[in-house]
């Protein structure tokens, strides 16, 4: 919810918020792991 209220990615803000760091985030939200493809 806040990535939309706010225009940012979600990738954006669990790293500003401290709740993954970027290589976390960019491995996870990974969008060909998510899609399968």
């Amino acid at each position: 919810k806040e990535a939309y209220k706010t225009g940012k990615t979600v990738k954006q803000v669990v790293i500003e918020k401290g709740i993954l760091t970027k290589t976390e985030a960019q491995r996870i939200l990974d969008p060909y792991k998510l899609t399968g493809s």
